[in-house]
C-alpha cells in the first residue's frame, strides 16, 4: 500500500472527505426525489382545473340539468316588441348562495314565433344583466337538434356570451361584445336581468331561458354541490 495513505492524518482526512461526499451525495438523491412528487401535485392540480370546465356539448348540459343545477330565468312568456320598445319584457333578480363560486355553466334559451323558428335575419333574444348584455348571437352557440322547425334553441358557454348591446339586429355582425358571465355571477350574490324577445310577432314566446352551472371551491381546486342560483320574488 502506499505509504502517503498509510499515513494516520491522511486516512483521517480520507475518510472525513468521504463521508462528507456520502452526505452531500444523499441530500441530491433525495431532492431530485422530492422533485417529482411536487411537479406530480402541480399536474394533478392542473386536471382538477381542466376537469371544472364546461365541455362544448349538448349531453354535458343535459347532464347539470339532471343533477339539479339549474335556473330557470322566464318561461311561457310572450314577449314581442313595437316600434322598437320591448312588450311584456321581464327583469328578475338572481341571487348566488353557497360558500362555492360557478366555475363554468350554459346559457341555454328556447324560443318560437307563432310556433316556428325565429327568423335568423330579424328575431332576437334580450338579455341583459346589468350592462353585460344585450340582444344575443345565437350563432355563436353549440349546435344541436338543426333538424327542428317549431321552435330555436340555443346553448352558449356561460363564459362566452356574445351580443349586440342595440339594434338593429345582425346575425353576422363582426363588430359585436363578448361577456363572461361566470365572472359576472361570482363578483356578487345579486345580479339584476332584463329579459325580451325582439320580434314584431305578437306571438312571440320565449319558452324557456336556463343557466346551468357548476360550483368549485376556487382556493382548493375541487368540485363542490355548495353554490346556488335562485331568483327572489
Amino acid at each position: 500500500m502506499n505509504k502517503f495513505l498509510q499515513n494516520p492524518i491522511v486516512q483521517v482526512i480520507t475518510i472525513f472527505l468521504t463521508g462528507a461526499l456520502i452526505i452531500l451525495g444523499t441530500n441530491f438523491v433525495v431532492s431530485k426525489v422530492h422533485e417529482p412528487q411536487i411537479i406530480e401535485k402541480e399536474i394533478v392540480r392542473e386536471k382538477i382545473v381542466t376537469s371544472l370546465d364546461c365541455p362544448k356539448t349538448y349531453e354535458a348540459y343535459l347532464n347539470l340539468v339532471s343533477n339539479g343545477q339549474v335556473i330557470k330565468l322566464a318561461s311561457n312568456l310572450n314577449s314581442y316588441a313595437i316600434n322598437s320598445k320591448f312588450i311584456n319584457s321581464k327583469t328578475i333578480t338572481l341571487i348566488r348562495s353557497g360558500k362555492s363560486q360557478i366555475a363554468c355553466g350554459y346559457l341555454y334559451i328556447n324560443a318560437s314565433v307563432n310556433n316556428k323558428k325565429l327568423d335568423d335575419k330579424f328575431d332576437s333574444i334580450y338579455i341583459n344583466p346589468q350592462g353585460f348584455g344585450g340582444h344575443i348571437l345565437r350563432t355563436r352557440g353549440i349546435s344541436f337538434n338543426p333538424n327542428i322547425t317549431s321552435l330555436s334553441e340555443v346553448l352558449i358557454p356561460l363564459n362566452s356570451i356574445s351580443y349586440l348591446p342595440n339594434l338593429p339586429y345582425n346575425p353576422n355582425a363582426q363588430d359585436y361584445y363578448v361577456s363572461d358571465w361566470v365572472k359576472l355571477l361570482n363578483v356578487g350574490n345579486r345580479l339584476s336581468i332584463d329579459l325580451a324577445l325582439s320580434t314584431q310577432n305578437q306571438k312571440g314566446v320565449i319558452e324557456d331561458i336556463s343557466i346551468a352551472y357548476k360550483c368549485w371551491n376556487p382556493n382548493t381546486g375541487e368540485e363542490t354541490t355548495d353554490c346556488q342560483l335562485g331568483i327572489t320574488k
